[in-house]
């Protein structure tokens, strides 16, 4: 991950909009925050997280203390960053939880929190969780990880240093992508479960089946039962011996059931209780007969009744119909009154509207000539406001022009400064190409030096291995072999090797040390001459020195004089900061603003002349011409309205009159419809009486009793249905009983009970008997089934354990799979962290991976210690003072992101950001330090460090720098 800009409002101590362009310092690739303390240092890093993660860099801030204390609720706190991640640019914006002002109307609402990514081509996603997710696919890391390796945050900076193995194994497991590896020993510790679980099911199966076998008590099989764990090859075999006893009962109650059964079905006692239910029956449907017979002369009586009921029924239809007639008629005649009363009343509105209407349209006469007033008078109101209007616009075209020239003065000096800035720069360049040379001269003097004690070693090396050939030679000898210089076979006195004989390896390494030195210096004399190659060749080098340095002492007057010349004038800073072509080509189009401006100042004061030629002295203001045409257009709108209510009136009134005299017409009509319906009624009425030989004087003695007539109806067709079905009963009794005895049901339910009970007792025993046999036979079967499946379970299960604990580390030093493959990719970590460290701590400390137990159940393998050359001891890193952590921390980092580059694919560590932690550092271990970040600068990796140390600011050109305000903190981005 790059960064490329970063933008934030109202956040934290910042009020207004801050931006960060980091592609300024692509050149070095190193940059300083600094700032007094409490100004918003560290707001930075949390604004970079923020966006990333949505969170802060430290666990001491939260998402909700986001937003400025300076900020009112109408100004947004917002963060944006944009980032490069394997050469393609994202950008995020997020927006924390905050309240805001409503956009309409009054009040405030909460603005939930919110996140957008997007890349060149647009947007990717906006829902928070979305945003998350993808970022951290996109980087590899998650927030944890990422300020452990990327962003080291104050007070934090040690964690990963001293995390427990299973806290680093979290980390490393996504960088090295050793899931697979983890999911592999889960898979296995999956497999283990499942086997334990399949084993102790069937084990509970077989207990549980156990218990539900019936037995008597004091058998084989109750003994076998009696305490758990159980045996169950014994109780298998003693089920089996209970089952075959129980077959044998079985077979004896079976034929004592079927003797008792046959004796039962010889009473047929079902055939006898039938046919004395029969007789019982006979006896009630000949009572219930006779009693019917008795009634029928009463229920003629009522039949004839209800007739006569009936048809004066429906002439009370007819009468009523009648009676509604008259009524209607009587009603209509009421309403024709009214209505004639309502029609007299509209004709008197109707003669009052058209006088209203004739005496509107004579007022309406003159608005012709009220018009032609009020066209006049708004042509003198808009030559007026003209005139206002360019009276204006000339004090306003008179401001602009000063503005105009206050401006260009301003591109003017700014374009001074810049020329003044540009020349301190091409001098400070030359002072840093100065620089490069004495470094050059010094790393030719190193490499001198170095190529001087080469020779020397080599020389000594070569001298001494030559000195030592005859020892050599001789060392070579044996009795009875020749010598391969003189040969002869006896070797008396042999020459001895010296103290220290080198070998000839250790000669060739030395000659090859010599060479690689001198070609070191040639290098470094090549590089001298190249750095000034317009120098003559002539000079030697400490001419060439003292020269440059005469140059430098120039450049340092010049520099000195442009300094104070540029300082002296009072220029823009925000026009300071432009290109020099953008200030050109503003000064050109601000004096091309001033010549159109100067020319429109003069047309309008020849248009205002000639309206002031036009108006006369005595002109009246276009705010009192308004006032007047005002009360001319209102006194015309009223006449319009009044003659319009006044037609309006007449028309209503007309049309009201007109419905009335209709009205009036169609009530004539509904009496004759309901005269003619009375009449028609009485006739029918009269008819119907007649029809049913009914008196009207029967009728009226009739009309009290029309609610009796359904519950009379209901009793008569009621005992015809009841007289009818216990004829037709009897009759069929009769039949059936003919020839038949009433049998004697006391005696055969006597003796039909005593064989029952008896019966009922040999089945009782039967079914307890099988149900309890065929319980435990079908037990024997699956409890045998079950038994075997559990040998077979128990077996899988103890195999399945050996390999997962074997996965697991649980027979070695608590070791995992897992944890064995990642604790080689962290000795290649430990490899690089030492590099730097070494150099760091001038071989002092050396970091090294814990192979004990960290604990009892804990698994190990990832933990650090660190040996201290000075003591000759190991020692765990928490017992490093807070310096020397940050070191240790330090080169842990850079270690850990050299081995994610090289091996890591899918993660990009292109940044490091650190938080503090230099202040605890002696002037050695921090020069040390310096140098250590100087050649990981060098190797193409961003670095941000936040610190107080006045060293890093002096040897850290790039730097950010905050300066703290009572109306909120600003940031200012400096580069040499």
């Amino acid at each position: 991950m790059i960064p490329v800009l970063l933008e934030f409002q109202a956040f934290g101590p910042f009020l207004k909009k801050q931006t960060i362009d980091f592609r300024r310092f692509d050149d070095s690739r190193m940059f300083l925050i600094s700032g007094p303390t409490g100004c918003g240092k560290t707001t930075i890093f949390d604004a970079i997280t923020y966006c990333l993660y949505g969170k802060a860099s430290g666990a001491l801030r939260t998402t909700d203390t986001f937003k400025s204390d300076y900020a009112d609720e109408s100004v947004l706190c917002y963060a944006s960053f944009t980032f490069l991640v394997h050469g393609k640019q994202y950008t995020v914006l997020r927006e924390p939880a905050q309240i805001r002002a409503k956009q309409r109307g009054e009040g405030f609402l909460t603005k939930q929190a919110s996140a957008e990514l997007s890349d060149e081509s647009g947007v990717i996603c906006t829902q928070v969780s979305q945003v998350n997710s993808k970022i951290e696919s996109l980087l590899g890391l998650n927030f944890d990880q990422f300020c452990k390796i990327v962003m080291l945050p104050q007070g934090e900076f040690r964690k990963f240093l001293s995390d427990s193995s299973e806290e680093k194994q979290k980390i490393l497991r996504q960088i090295f992508s050793t899931d697979l590896l983890n999911r592999f020993t889960e898979q296995l510790k999956q497999n283990a479960s499942q086997a334990k679980a399949a084993q102790d099911t069937l084990y509970a199966q077989c207990n549980a089946l156990v218990k539900t076998l019936l037995t008597e008590p004091d058998t084989p099989l109750a003994e076998s039962m009696r305490e758990e764990p159980y045996h169950f090859e014994q109780i298998l075999s003693a089920l089996s011996e209970q089952n075959e006893a129980a077959n044998a009962q079985l077979f004896s109650l079976t034929q004592s059931r079927q003797t008792h059964t046959e004796q039962i079905r010889a009473l047929n006692l079902d055939h006898a209780r039938s046919l004395y239910k029969q007789f019982v029956q006979y006896d009630a449907a000949q009572r219930a007969f006779a009693a019917l017979e008795a009634q029928r002369g009463e229920m003629y009586e009522r039949s004839l009744h209800i007739k006569l009921l009936t048809a004066a029924k429906d002439a009370a239809v007819l009468e009523q119909a009648k009676a509604d007639a008259a009524s209607r008629c009587e009603l209509l005649i009421k309403k024709r009154a009214q209505a004639n009363a309502q029609r007299e009343e509209g004709a008197g509105k109707l003669s009052d509207a058209q006088l209203a209407r004739t005496q509107a349209q004579q007022s309406a006469a003159s608005l012709p000539e009220q018009n032609d007033k009020l066209l006049k008078l708004r042509k003198q109101r808009d030559d007026a406001a003209r005139f206002e209007t360019l009276l204006t616009l000339a004090q306003e075209a008179d401001a602009q022009r000063t503005a105009i020239v206050l401006k260009l003065s301003a591109l003017d000096t700014a374009l001074e400064y810049q020329t003044l800035f540009h020349q301190e720069e091409e001098l400070a360049q030359s002072a840093k190409q100065s620089q490069r040379f004495f470094e050059a001269i010094k790393s030719y003097q190193s490499a001198r030096d170095a190529w001087t004690s080469a020779s020397m070693q080599a020389s000594n090396t070569l001298k001494r291995y030559l000195a030592a050939q005859a020892g050599i030679l001789a060392d070579t000898l044996t009795d009875g072999a020749s010598c391969p210089v003189c040969g002869s076979i006896d070797h008396p006195k042999k020459a001895a090797l010296p103290a220290y004989t080198p070998t000839r390896e250790e000669v060739d390494r030395d000659s090859d040390a010599e060479k690689a030195a001198q070609a070191a210096v040639e290098s470094a004399n090549h590089q001298v001459l190249l750095l000034f190659s317009g120098t003559d060749k002539t000079l030697s080098l400490p001419d060439m020195v003292k020269t440059e340095q005469e140059l430098q002492h120039e450049r340092t007057q010049t520099l000195k004089q442009l300094q104070s010349k540029r300082f002296s004038l009072s220029a823009d800073d925000s026009l300071v900061r432009l290109p020099n072509e953008t200030l050109i080509a503003k000064k050109e189009a601000y004096q091309a603003k001033l010549s159109e401006l100067n020319g429109q100042i003069a047309a309008r004061e020849e248009e205002r002349n000639a309206l002031l030629s036009l108006i006369g002295d005595k002109r009246h203001s276009a705010a009192e011409m308004q006032s007047q045409i005002d009360l001319l257009a209102a006194s015309i709108k009223q006449i319009e309205q009044d003659k319009q209510a006044a037609e309006d009136a007449f028309q209503t009134a007309q049309t009201e009159y007109a419905r009335l005299i209709t009205l009036c017409e169609q009530i004539d009509v509904q009496i004759d419809d309901a005269r003619a319906q009375q009449k028609d009624a009485d006739e029918a009425f009269s008819l119907a009486l007649k029809k049913a030989e009914l008196p009207l004087d029967d009728y009226l003695l009739l009309k009290p009793q029309f609610a009796s007539l359904p519950a009379l109806a209901e009793q008569v067709e009621t005992y015809r249905t009841e007289y009818q079905s216990q004829k037709k009963l009897v009759r069929f009794l009769t039949n059936s009983l003919n020839g038949q005895t009433r049998p004697d049901m006391e005696a055969l339910e006597a003796q039909h009970n005593t064989l029952s009970q008896t019966l009922h007792t040999i089945e009782q025993s039967y079914e307890s008997l099988s149900n309890r046999t065929a319980q435990n036979r079908r037990a024997f079967d699956t409890l045998k089934t079950l038994y075997a499946e559990f040998q077979s379970a128990q077996s899988d299960f103890e195999q399945k354990k050996f390999i997962y604990d074997i996965a697991n580390g649980t027979y070695t030093e608590k070791v995992n799979f897992e944890r064995y493959v990642l604790a080689s990719y962290f000795d290649a970590v430990i490899a690089h962290a030492n590099l730097r460290l070494e150099q760091m701590t001038y071989s002092r400390y050396t970091l090294s991976r814990r192979t004990e137990r960290e604990s009892k159940n804990r698994t190990s393998g990832l933990a650090l210690e660190v040996f201290d050359a000075y003591t000759g001891s190991t020692r765990h890193v928490n017992s490093l003072s807070g310096g020397e952590g940050f070191k240790v921390s330090l080169c842990l980092a850079l270690g850990l992101a050299d081995i994610i580059s090289e091996t890591a694919g899918g993660i990009e560590i292109g940044t490091m950001f650190i938080d503090e932690g230099f202040g605890s550092l002696d002037n050695d271990s921090l020069d040390a330090a310096i140098t250590c970040l100087y050649e990981l600068q060098q190797s193409g990796r961003y670095l941000g460090i936040i610190s107080h140390v006045n060293e890093l600011k002096e040897r850290i050109p790039q730097k950010i720098v905050i300066a703290a305000h009572p109306t909120g903190s600003i940031i200012e981005t400096q580069s040499p």
